[in-house]
């Protein structure tokens, strides 16, 4: 189903999807393109993998890549705490616009 913005219980400006291949690019553009975050991962053994992903960066299909390392103090894990950051930051902000607008149109 279609659902509109307003509805959706998760925006998709606050979605992170991670993918590692060409069958994830329709999900990563998806993402990508509604203001939410797309990663690409790849693997460091093969250098494939990384020109697979600077690929899909070129193409706007994806915001950022990293290596597929989950390990506390890797690229990845800083990267999920600098989006999780960014994201409630947003929100809070979003927030107060919403409650000042809302004020404001009730007023008038």
């Amino acid at each position: 189903d279609h659902f509109a913005e307003g509805e959706l219980r998760v925006p998709f400006r606050n979605i992170v999807y991670i993918g590692d291949s060409a069958t994830d690019i329709p999900c990563m553009r998806l993402v990508n393109s509604l203001g939410g975050h797309s990663v690409g991962v790849y693997d460091l053994e093969n250098a494939a993998s990384k020109d697979t992903v600077r690929r899909m960066i070129q193409d706007e299909r994806i915001r950022y890549y990293v290596p597929a390392d989950y390990t506390k103090g890797s690229e990845m894990d800083t990267l999920m705490h600098q989006i999780i950051d960014k994201t409630a930051a947003y929100e809070v902000l979003e927030e107060k616009h919403l409650r000042d607008r809302k004020e404001a149109v009730a007023k008038y």
